[in-house]
């Protein structure tokens, strides 16, 4: 069973696991996926696919079968807030 570990303005994140490895799962809740909703998910995953370097979550896989749309991410073991204001450099 997955477990809600976070919510943001159009999706729920759940922890999971894919092949044996823990994951951050995000599953874009909004039924009728706007052009607007469309090109900013498109961009994230476009960016984050791109993207490699250890402060950056990896992007994983998706599965796109409108309307819905699943993200699989690497597992951080914190939020960025989380991070950020616990973790202060000194």
């Amino acid at each position: 069973m997955r477990d809600e570990i976070g919510r943001g303005g159009f999706s729920i994140i759940y922890n999971g696991y894919y092949l044996n490895t823990k994951v951050a799962i995000k599953k874009v809740f909004d039924p009728v996926m706007s052009e607007g909703l469309l090109k900013e998910t498109k961009n994230e995953i476009v960016c984050l696919n791109k993207l490699r370097h250890p402060n950056i979550v990896s992007i994983i896989g998706i599965q796109w079968t409108p309307p819905e749309l699943i993200l699989l991410f690497e597992f951080m073991d914190m939020s960025l807030h989380k991070s950020i204001h616990i973790n202060k450099t000194k």
